[in-house]
């Protein structure tokens, strides 16, 4: 009996699996700026999974990553400026923030945004994680 052997792409979340592999630094080069890493099924099948990073595709994460930081701050600021000339409720600036988060959801982890209520008017102010 012949053994079939398959190539297929794997969710980002299947990724997580192999968590311990990607960050080990046995990777081998086939070219500049692709690296593979072959090894076995986390769960102990019989599978062989063949686990590749390229810098230009690290490099397009993140150019992309920044960008949507930067949307998020860039909005924040014009809710903010947008509380000092009107008197928006808190919900609505909530509202507002989390529709800012949802569309820019891949750097939203990075902010801890407060949206208070002083004086019968809504607040924002946020901090953000740069350590990542």
């Amino acid at each position: 009996m012949q053994k079939s052997t398959y190539i297929i792409g794997a969710s980002k979340g299947t990724l997580k699996q192999f968590e311990r592999e990607l960050l080990e630094e046995n990777w081998r080069t086939i070219r500049d700026g692709l690296e593979v890493k072959i090894c076995q099924s986390p769960g102990g099948g019989k599978e062989t999974y063949i686990l590749c990073r390229s810098r230009d595709r690290r490099e397009k994460e993140k150019a992309m990553h920044d960008r949507f930081e930067q949307r998020i701050d860039e909005a924040l600021k014009k809710v903010e400026a947008s509380c000092r000339k009107r008197k928006w409720t808190k919900e609505t600036i909530d509202r507002r923030v989390g529709k800012i988060m949802a569309k820019n959801s891949r750097a939203a982890g990075l902010f801890e945004v407060e949206v208070k209520e002083i004086d019968g008017r809504a607040a924002v102010s946020w901090t953000k994680n740069t350590s990542n």
